[in-house]
């Protein structure tokens, strides 16, 4: 049995998994596997141990009752349910606030508190909030689940091309976000979608600067249509390392400063192995396709890329560690995949986007 199986298993079992659970035969499969099977070569998805193959194994559990997941959970890859249950760590919001300051769409707090016109998930405490409209919205809340939700739901710039660059017009409305109430700094939803997009498209982005009055004019003749490119959406789950096992290759900023120097704009598995792989093995002689060869040399060196043991983890922290920290070159090759599958399960795979 698959670790990822056995994992969601346990976890399904014992919703919160942690060292003081009763360690039932499925808990002890796992265990049993990640500590014989650390050293190993993740070149394929691991497998339980002979020594157990014989042992009786649970049905697949459905997947736990939340809102957030979509009707055809029965059905989803169990490594994609994994994936979900490890989308709001710390390490997460850590992620999406490096890539937020690279990007320059954080703003302060004490500006937000100014001039916000609504709040949502706080009481409101130490917000102004004159006007309870929509022309600011502020989430309070919600973790890395509702920052994802807000960049695919809010308000977006809208973007046209003219005269061979693309025109980029302000939104209606703003959509700020906080991890906390005691944040200092939020992060400026419709600034990151933009930063997002522009790493997806090929020509100049022009910012037009219009008086309130020109806005609202501009508003009432064009009203905002979103479109459905999730690219760039997908593109921040990779960089973020959302739910995917590369926690350990890069930081956000930093896949995004690689993106950005190798001139990248199509969001496809090559880029992405090239983005993750290329400077990794000092310079090679180029011979055929770039990506399939840095992921060759990766599978040479393999041993290089594997986490340290944790002896007095959990369950969960264990497998956090040991199956999230490296990828094995199977997976690397199919990144974008499976960040498509996981965005799929949390949000529906028919989705409006605004970026």
């Amino acid at each position: 049995m698959d670790a990822h199986q056995i994992f969601w298993n346990y976890h399904a079992k014992n919703k919160r998994p942690t060292s003081n659970k009763q360690m039932d035969f499925s808990t002890l499969r796992l265990v049993f596997l990640i500590q014989n099977s650390q050293h190993i070569p993740k070149l394929q998805p691991l497998t339980a141990p002979s020594s157990l193959s014989s042992a009786p194994t649970e049905p697949p559990p459905t997947a736990p009752s939340s809102p957030n997941l979509s009707s055809e959970t029965k059905e989803q890859n169990t490594i994609v349910l994994c994936d979900s249950l490890f989308i709001n760590k710390r390490w997460h919001q850590s992620q999406v606030n490096n890539l937020a300051n690279y990007t320059n769409s954080m703003v302060c707090m004490s500006w937000v508190k100014a001039v916000a016109s609504r709040v949502r998930g706080s009481d409101g405490s130490g917000f102004v909030a004159l006007h309870d409209s929509d022309r600011h919205i502020h989430v309070v809340g919600g973790g890395v689940f509702k920052c994802l939700e807000l960049l695919l739901t809010a308000s977006a710039y809208r973007i046209e091309a003219a005269n061979g660059a693309l025109e980029v017009i302000p939104s209606n409305s703003v959509t700020t976000f906080s991890w906390s109430v005691n944040s200092t700094k939020a992060i400026h939803i419709q600034d990151l979608q933009l930063a997002m997009v522009q790493q997806t498209r090929n020509k100049k982005f022009v910012r037009k600067k219009l008086t309130s009055a020109a806005l609202e004019a501009e508003w009432r003749r064009h009203p905002q249509v979103r479109g459905l490119d999730e690219s760039p959406f997908l593109l921040l789950m990779v960089a973020c390392s959302i739910g995917l096992p590369i926690t350990k290759l890069f930081k956000s900023h930093e896949f995004i400063q690689r993106w950005e120097n190798y001139r990248f704009k199509a969001v496809t598995e090559p880029n992405i192995t090239t983005a993750l792989l290329r400077d990794k093995f000092g310079t090679l002689e180029k011979v055929g396709i770039e990506s399939k060869q840095l992921l060759e040399e990766y599978s040479k060196h393999i041993e290089l890329f594997s986490p340290e043991e944790q002896s007095d983890a959990t369950v969960d922290q264990y497998f956090w560690e040991q199956w999230y920290s490296y990828p094995s070159p199977i997976e690397i090759k199919h990144l974008l995949a499976r960040a498509t599958e996981l965005k799929d399960l949390l949000f529906g795979t028919v989705t409006k986007l605004s970026i």
